[in-house]
């Protein structure tokens, strides 16, 4: 039995064959928090961390910048605060809503096409961190990431040409779970799959 182990170089392999700016290309460990938190802070948690785990004693006006320069340094990591605050996700931490660090977002904003209505709403009280996190720190800065990378207006998803040099060797059965960082490779898998391919 074969065994393909995919990770986030899959992606940043598809990237550099398609000539994306270096400025463009999918986040790693050394700048994830860099690129996906450049409109939003992870605020009171970040602040948090950055005391009781990095034991920093002073912050900057913008907690972000401290992240940054720390994860750039590799004394911390979007893994390592992940885990911190899924542990503490439903931690109590009074937050002072007149000193709040740039970025920082509260629930969510709607809006429909065309209109000028926005709409602002909370999310449940044990929830909002967390799933502010998940949507505003993660999920909508890197589809947005992924789409300025490898998608082509008025044509759609650019051509995998490395992921489908690999996915080429393997059969049905051997396709893996789709862990995180393959959306490259996943979605060469979706286009390229065929029932008589395997």
């Amino acid at each position: 039995m074969k065994h393909l182990i995919i990770g986030a170089g899959a992606t940043l392999a598809e990237a550099i064959n398609l000539k994306v700016s270096k400025d463009n290309l999918p986040p790693l460990m050394h700048d994830f928090a860099k690129k996906t938190w450049w409109n939003y802070t992870p605020h009171p948690l970040l602040e948090t961390y950055l005391k009781e785990v990095l034991k920093l004693e002073e912050l900057k006006k913008d907690p972000r910048i401290d992240f940054f320069e720390m994860e750039a340094s590799g004394r911390a990591n979007i893994e390592s605060f992940m885990e911190f605050a899924w542990e503490n996700r439903n931690r109590k931490i009074d937050i002072d809503m007149n000193n709040l660090p740039p970025g920082y977002i509260d629930g969510g904003r709607v809006s429909s096409a065309g209109g000028n209505k926005v709409k602002s709403y909370g999310l449940e009280e044990e929830d909002s961190f967390w799933e502010n996190f998940l949507y505003h720190g993660l999920g909508n800065p890197i589809s947005f990431m992924m789409t300025q990378c490898f998608f082509e207006n008025g044509k759609g998803w650019k051509d995998f040409l490395v992921s489908r040099s690999i996915a080429r060797y393997l059969v049905h059965p051997e396709i893996p779970p789709p862990p995180q960082q393959t959306t490259c490779f996943i979605a060469n898998l979706i286009q390229n799959y065929s029932p008589e391919t395997g």
